[in-house]
């Protein structure tokens, strides 16, 4: 388990402005569109203990997350991924602890991890000039995309441990209404590898400006002729959005990338799906 972590911005997705106290959920309601499945936002938060005044050292996490009525499968699956991508969980046997765990204790423990370590440096540096700052946890799951036949889950995740920056990230998760998942291969028709990486690769170029012909290692962290995909990506009526996070192919100060590439570019869809291109 990973017991180093931060706080999440979140852009443009209208989360509530009210905090609530340690691990309590507090459902927001949502209006969905008629061919939407309807769900509330549910959030748990924590502070560790030793945040008794505003400038204290102390560590604070939340998650907020959406949680679809009558759906326990859906919402099993979205617990789960939002754990899986919030940083905290890693090494061997992480699956089992992820399925064990729920967003509220992870709270916890990331806080008393807090509190211990900081009891740690108190000890070794009883001075008090020890080399720690305060930690911070966010992360959001929000329901950016649906469709008659999925839903896109986006998992927003900021975290500050020490160091020289913040880390972030942002997942794309897509399921059925049933809760399953939807990887690139229950979308295209099979063969469409090569097709795919020249369309991801077609709309970069276009737009970072450059020429077929231009090497993309002399200027991104990319190996390779052609920028790479993979399955962090959102289904949306418009089309597929790749999204790459720092490090994975642009620098960190250079951000984030996005790529919407439309239907009309991509390798043929497979059924029910092959309908949003028309």
């Amino acid at each position: 388990m990973n017991k180093c972590f931060v706080v999440l911005a979140l852009w443009g997705f209208g989360v509530a402005a009210c905090r609530p106290k340690a691990a309590e959920r507090h459902p927001e309601s949502h209006s969905a569109p008629a061919d939407s499945l309807v769900y509330t936002f549910a959030q748990d938060s924590a502070r560790s203990k030793s945040c008794v005044r505003p400038d204290s050292l102390c560590a604070s996490v939340e998650f907020s997350y959406p949680v679809f009525a009558g759906k326990a499968a859906l919402n099993d699956s979205i617990r789960y991924d939002l754990l899986a991508h919030s940083g905290y969980f890693d090494g061997e046997g992480m699956q089992q602890e992820i399925s064990l765990a729920t967003p509220a204790t992870v709270a916890r423990l990331f806080t008393k991890d807090y509190d211990d370590f900081l009891q740690e440096q108190q000890q070794n540096f009883p001075q008090g000039d020890f080399p720690t700052g305060a930690w911070q946890l966010q992360v959001a799951g929000r329901i950016p995309y649906q469709t008659p036949h999925s839903l896109t889950l986006a998992v927003f995740q900021e975290s500050y441990t020490g160091g020289a920056h913040p880390n972030h990230g942002t997942q794309y998760i897509n399921y059925f209404p049933d809760g399953r998942r939807i990887r690139l291969p229950d979308l295209f028709e099979p063969g469409y590898d090569a097709a795919l990486k020249k369309a991801v690769d077609l709309q970069f170029r276009q737009q970072e400006g450059l020429r077929e012909t231009d090497r993309l290692p002399d200027r991104f962290l990319i190996q390779g002729d052609r920028v790479p995909f993979h399955e962090n990506f959102a289904i949306t009526r418009q089309g597929l959005r790749f999204h790459f996070n720092p490090y994975e192919i642009k620098s960190y100060a250079e951000g984030d990338t996005e790529l919407l590439i439309p239907y009309a570019r991509l390798p043929a869809l497979k059924a029910p799906f092959n309908a949003l291109s028309r």
